[in-house]
């Protein structure tokens, strides 16, 4: 009895696992994406990004994935290489897309990634975002106090006609509680200074303070060599700091850099 009944354990044991892993088993053979299926969804994707100015054609070959075609930006660019995110059975994507050349000259696009940058509803005084544009190829330089601002600014580059390339050069800033005290106490000494308020009224101040490992770096703008001497005194003698460095730039001093 004993033994019968031990019996009618084991087999229900097996037929229940074999109940609960027929499922998995029918999963594992569900039939893979045709070369035109991947096809379809991809250029669905691509229809409705809805790109003006676009024009990229799809093949598929054995799962490999080719993208042809020109569009009007980086930012076009990277959106059509995202359609191919998460698509079954693709083996391969091979990117053949380009960015259509602009009609603008270097100082041009410089000057709208300028916009792009200063634009920036996130973008403060304690972040510097600079670079330099060579055949429409930008180089980012600078410093963000965390990743993702370092991606969003590249980002909002990449919406601007012309770029051709992005080169992100950007030092993002380590975190740090002592760093964070500096940076509040180094703006209220510049900006609480008698006559810089009409530099802290503006939508974007010009002087920007760059903390990292407790010293302190002013980059930015002032009109006169007076104004950038007391904006790095007021920090000296105010801000707890290991040193700073004063880069400030004068209005004559851009004056030199624009001949």
């Amino acid at each position: 009895m004993l033994k019968r009944n031990i019996t009618q354990l084991l087999l229900f044991g097996l037929t229940a696992i074999a109940i609960f892993t027929l499922p998995a088993l029918a999963q594992g053979k569900q039939a893979s994406l045709s070369d035109d299926t991947i096809k379809s969804i991809v250029e669905r994707r691509i229809a409705k990004l809805d790109l003006k100015g676009a024009n990229v054609t799809v093949t598929v070959a054995d799962g490999v994935v080719t993208l042809s075609g020109a569009v009007p930006t980086l930012a076009a660019h990277r959106q059509v290489k995202e359609t191919t995110d998460g698509v079954d059975d693709i083996q391969q994507v091979v990117d053949n897309v380009t960015v259509t050349p602009s009609n603008l000259g270097d100082q041009a696009i410089a000057d709208e990634v300028g916009k792009a940058i200063r634009n920036y509803a996130l973008y403060d005084i304690f972040d510097w975002v600079d670079g330099r544009v060579v055949d429409g190829v930008v180089t980012l330089t600078g410093y963000a106090r965390e990743p993702w601002r370092k991606s969003d600014y590249e980002k909002r580059v990449e919406d601007v006609p012309g770029v051709r390339q992005i080169d992100n050069q950007i030092e993002v800033l380590p975190l740090s509680q002592s760093d964070d005290a500096i940076r509040a106490a180094a703006a209220r000494a510049i900006y609480g200074y008698p006559g810089f308020e009409r530099y802290a009224n503006r939508a974007l101040p010009p002087i920007h303070i760059i903390v990292k490992g407790n010293k302190v770096l002013l980059k930015g703008f002032v009109q006169t060599a007076v104004e950038k001497r007391i904006a790095e005194t007021q920090v000296r003698t105010r801000v707890l700091c290991l040193g700073v460095t004063n880069e400030l730039l004068t209005d004559a001093d851009v004056k030199k850099l624009q001949r």
